[in-house]
């Protein structure tokens, strides 16, 4: 019991202020030799009170150290003490494991996001002011094509002008580069973001594969073209096939000769109406899709000169030159009239 620091709290205690009253009792009565002994004996009480204080206080420095380099495996006594050391052991060894659950959730939750990094197609980099890259998951590294990437200027080795464009990026810049590739050259929409973490400012860059979504754009573009083709041309197909059929009867049933030579008269109108409509809209097709040939002609060379003397006048005259067109009158060059 006498162990316990409180105990020897309230000893020393009463003990200093014992010393206090006869050291004062002695020096009142002039009996000098007790007075040295009761200073003495408050030395040694005030000494003592001095080791009990501070050992409350190197517990508590041992738990911040501790927890301050990670260290969670200590634990104070909570038996053979007094009331207050005990509540006081039992309140920091609560602090601690606190603490330890707080550190597990975190290092848990650290582990769940590296997963889910490292599940998603899009491509993550985050990089602090530096341009050292503190965290990048696998895809964006596969896009790259480099087994390691620890810094920004790696990624001239994919491309030149890379680590200078990608130290000029800031929050809210949305961009789209092209990453060659043994198989083809993709198309990546990097986006960027940033977040003010005590460690510094760190940019978070992500990079999205929009090729799939292009080729998925022209695959819906195609399948609508052939749709709207494939109306027209069965719009065009059925009354052929309708009226075919309908002389394929005349002939097996009519007998008279005039009514049936009218009738296929009306026929054959039909049928070329319709045939030139779906001829119109193939050849209309045709155009569209195809680059027309230019069709050349003859055209005065020495006009082409001075239009375009005349459209770069403003340069000319900043930059102090002086250009005249010397050219015959008379000279033409054969070509598309488009470029006159």
């Amino acid at each position: 019991m006498f162990k316990s620091i409180q105990y020897k709290l309230y000893i020393y205690t009463v003990l200093l202020v014992v010393a206090v009253s006869g050291t004062t009792f002695a020096l009142f009565v002039e009996q000098y030799i007790y007075v040295v002994t009761g200073v003495i004996l408050m030395l040694i009480c005030l000494s003592a009170l001095s080791k009990c204080y501070q050992r409350y206080n190197r517990n508590i420095l041992f738990l911040l150290n501790a927890l301050d380099n990670g260290d969670y495996s200590f634990h104070f006594a909570e038996t053979k003490l007094s009331t207050r050391e005990k509540e006081m052991n039992m309140m920091m060894n609560r602090i601690k494991e606190i603490l330890a659950n707080a550190r597990k959730e975190v290092i848990e939750n650290e582990h769940f996001l590296s997963l889910i990094l490292e599940c998603v197609s899009t491509g993550i980099i985050i990089v602090d002011d530096r341009g050292i890259v503190q965290k990048v998951n696998q895809s964006a590294l596969d896009m790259f094509g480099l087994p390691v990437f620890s810094h920004i200027n790696q990624l001239q080795a994919v491309n030149e002008t890379y680590p200078a464009l990608f130290h000029a990026l800031k929050a809210g810049d949305s961009i789209q580069i092209a990453l060659p590739t043994e198989r083809e050259e993709l198309s990546i929409s990097l986006q960027v973001s940033q977040i003010q973490l005590k460690r510094g400012m760190m940019r978070i860059l992500t990079l999205n594969n929009i090729g799939n979504e292009l080729e998925m754009k022209e695959m819906e573009s195609w399948i609508r073209l052939i749709r709207v083709m494939t109306h027209e041309i069965m719009n065009s197909i059925a009354p052929i096939t309708s009226l075919s059929e309908t002389m394929q009867f005349l002939y097996q049933t009519e007998d008279d000769v005039q009514a049936l030579k009218q009738n296929t008269l009306e026929t054959f109108e039909t049928i070329n109406t319709t045939a030139s409509g779906l001829l119109s809209f193939v050849d209309s097709y045709r155009k569209f899709t195809a680059i027309p040939k230019p069709e050349k002609r003859n055209f005065n060379l020495n006009a082409l000169v001075d239009k375009v003397i005349k459209l770069h006048e403003p340069l000319l005259r900043e930059k102090g030159i002086e250009l005249s067109n010397l050219l015959p009158e008379t000279i033409s060059i054969n070509n598309c009239p488009s470029i006159d």
